[in-house]
């Protein structure tokens, strides 16, 4: 075989590649998405644990072909944090969706702010968490 054939195939190779990865960033995901959050804090007078969740929704107002992703968010059910229709942006593999919002403090000095929520694909549904969450947050979203 020549170089020049050999050169040809892998060109060939790399562009079905190329091709086969756009087309994983392009799965749509669903323009609403509903689910539930859990955490378990530490309570600070007594030191013990205080289990605490709630529920959230997303929707999804553009998807790009990159696999870049905007919209709103809706977080309630926290004592500290909620979430309104906030925006959200993030990123969507076909595998895993990562969403960054913010959510909002409900008194002073809550300490709540910028979040990223890491998401794993079963099924038709994501199962995930706020990794380095100090109350190990976990969360779930569906299609609704």
């Amino acid at each position: 075989m020549t170089a020049q054939r050999r050169a040809n195939r892998h060109v060939s190779l790399l562009s079905l590649l190329g091709a086969s990865a756009i087309v994983v960033a392009q799965q749509t995901l669903p323009a609403t998405m509903t689910g539930t959050w859990y955490a378990t804090n530490v309570q600070a007078s007594s030191g013990r644990y205080n289990p605490t969740g709630g529920t959230w929704s997303v929707v999804i107002d553009k998807q790009n072909s990159d696999g870049s992703i905007a919209g709103k968010m809706t977080w309630s059910g926290s004592r500290l944090c909620d979430a309104n229709n906030e925006p959200i942006t993030g990123r969507y593999d076909g595998t895993q969706l990562t969403i960054r919002a913010t959510l909002r403090d409900k008194f002073a000095n809550a300490g709540c702010g910028r979040v990223t929520f890491v998401l794993k694909k079963n099924g038709t549904d994501f199962e995930g968490e706020i990794p380095g969450s100090s109350s190990g947050t976990k969360v779930t979203l569906k299609p609704s």
